[in-house]
């Protein structure tokens, strides 16, 4: 049975937590080591681990520690999502406010041996900012101001890692490729997918100023740069309907697993150590303090 500390004991071990890791500028980590409904993913309208029935936190498939996020897809489903929201969104609780322009994010991915990807873009993680407007003239989620979409394209039932990205400057070409585009990979040579194993996925955003495009993009795969660029326009100022309040930084993570049409047959995606940091993470991880603070933060 786990015990349950003093709410002073609990506000110490967070303290020290946020001392430990101020120079290694890691700012958020969940492992799951709860065993239960982390506070991270669980509070968003924009979807929630907490009472959905296709996510589990599981000990059968985990990439270090003793648990794992699964997401599990019955035959015919189009999947679920679920939101984190952090630093200046409108619906954050973050008390320091904070805007990040420049972000770094880590996570474990696994997919089920088999596993089909026919079902169109299988969707993994949804990244960019919320700000205090709705965005209904401009596809897609009216909520989100600009955002890139981590997922698995197809070619039949295997599948292969792929980026874009959506910055809402217009109800046309909103939409901008960030493919795997260096090491060799490209739109010609993709990147397949393995199933049945843990891929380490880490993806850079630093946001472009104003309405230039001076932004960058890079993601690495267990180590291995695979995608570089650096004249990204994530956003543009907000005119009329369409842009952004660009005073609002990078501030959600969605995990999203939305299928084109239904799963071809019973499957499942996995997660573990999503890590939220200002610089490049690599093989870093937080230890046991900061992995403490969550699993005490519920309480």
């Amino acid at each position: 049975m786990r015990m349950k500390l003093p709410p002073i004991l609990t506000f110490l071990f967070i303290v020290l937590a946020f001392c430990t890791h101020a120079n290694g500028a890691i700012f958020h980590f969940e492992g799951f080591e709860s065993g239960e409904s982390v506070p991270g993913f669980s509070g968003s309208s924009y979807g929630s681990i907490y009472g959905n029935p296709s996510y589990s936190i599981q000990g059968a498939e985990k990439a270090s520690g003793s648990y794992a996020l699964m997401h599990r897809f019955e035959a015919g489903q189009n999947g679920s999502y679920a939101t984190m929201l952090f630093g200046d969104s409108p619906e954050s609780l973050d008390s320091n406010n904070s805007s990040y322009q420049d972000i770094y994010i880590q996570f474990k991915l696994r997919y089920s041996p088999g596993y089909d990807f026919s079902a169109g873009n299988n969707k993994i993680v949804i990244i960019g900012t919320q700000d205090d407007v709705r965005h209904d003239n401009v596809c897609c989620n009216p909520w989100v101001a600009n955002y890139i979409t981590l997922h698995a394209g197809n070619s039949g039932s295997s599948g292969y890692f792929n980026v874009e990205g959506n910055n809402k400057k217009a109800a046309t070409g909103q939409w901008f490729p960030l493919s795997p585009n260096i090491s060799g990979y490209s739109v010609s040579n993709r990147y397949t997918i393995e199933t049945g194993r843990w891929y380490t996925m880490e993806i850079h955003i630093s946001l472009n100023a104003g309405s230039q495009p001076t932004g960058v993009f890079e993601m690495w795969i267990d180590g291995q740069k695979i995608s570089y660029y650096d004249q990204v326009l994530y956003r543009v100022p907000k005119e009329g309907d369409f842009g952004t309040n660009t005073a609002f930084g990078i501030n959600f993570v969605m995990l999203s697993h939305y299928l084109n049409s239904g799963a071809p047959q019973d499957q499942a995606m996995y997660y573990d150590d999503i890590i939220l940091s200002t610089s490049y993470i690599g093989e870093r991880r937080p230890s046991s303090p900061l992995n403490l603070r969550l699993m005490l933060s519920r309480y």
